[in-house]
C-alpha cells in the first residue's frame, strides 16, 4: 500500500507537471516570437508526456483489468490533450500568419497606389486624386500627398494665369505699338508737308 501511494504520488506528480507544461506551452505558443522557443517547450511537452506513460504502464502491469483501463483511459486523456494543444498551437500560428498578411496588406497597397500617382504627377498628370484612408501613418501620408497635389494644381494654374497676362500685355503692347508706329508715320507726313509749303 506504501508503495502504491508512493508511486501514485509519483504520477500524480508527472501529470500536474504534465498539465503545468501544457498549460505553459499553450501560453507560450500565443505569445510566441521565436518559433525555436515553441519547438523547444513542444519537445519538453513530449518527454514529459512520454515520462508519464512510462509511469503509468510500469504502474499498471502489475494492477487487476479494471484498474489498469481507468490509467490507460487517462493516458488517452493525456495524449488527446497534447493532440488537442498541438492543433490549438497550430491554430493560433495559422491565424497569427493570416493577421500578418492582412497587416502587411493594409500598409503595402496604400503606399503601391500613392506610388502610382507619384508616378502619373511625374509624367504631368495633375488630374488625379488621393484617397487617404485610415488614421494611422499611412493614411496620414496619404493626405500629405493630396494637400500636395491640390498644391501642384494652383501653382501650375497660376504660372498659366501669370503667361496669360504676360500673352495679353505682350499683345496690348504690341498693339500699342503698331498704333505708336502708325502716329509716327502720319506725324512725318505731316511734316514733310508742311516744310514743302
Amino acid at each position: 500500500a506504501r508503495e502504491d501511494s508512493k508511486e501514485l504520488g509519483e504520477i500524480e506528480s508527472l501529470f500536474n507537471a504534465y498539465m503545468d507544461l501544457g498549460r505553459k506551452l499553450v501560453s507560450s505558443l500565443i505569445t510566441a516570437k521565436d518559433i525555436g522557443m515553441a519547438e523547444q517547450d513542444i519537445k519538453r511537452f513530449g518527454e514529459v508526456t512520454n515520462n508519464l506513460r512510462q509511469h503509468l504502464d510500469e504502474y499498471t502491469s502489475g494492477k487487476d483489468k479494471t484498474f489498469k483501463e481507468g490509467i490507460e483511459g487517462l493516458s488517452r486523456l493525456a495524449g488527446n490533450f497534447k493532440n488537442i494543444t498541438i492543433l490549438i498551437a497550430a491554430g493560433i500560428i495559422m491565424l497569427g500568419i493570416f493577421l500578418a498578411i492582412r497587416l502587411g496588406r493594409a500598409i503595402v497597397q496604400p503606399l503601391q497606389e500613392m506610388a502610382s500617382v507619384a508616378e502619373k504627377i511625374a509624367s504631368g498628370d495633375l488630374t488625379v486624386k488621393m484617397v487617404a484612408r485610415g488614421n494611422d501613418e499611412v493614411g496620414s501620408l496619404a493626405r500629405s500627398f493630396s494637400s500636395m497635389i491640390v498644391s501642384l494644381r494652383e501653382m501650375v494654374a497660376g504660372a498659366e494665369n501669370a503667361a496669360n497676362q504676360i500673352t495679353l500685355t505682350s499683345q496690348e503692347l504690341a498693339a500699342s505699338s503698331q498704333v505708336m508706329g502708325s502716329n509716327s508715320e502720319e506725324t512725318n507726313r505731316q511734316a514733310t508737308t508742311a516744310s514743302a509749303a
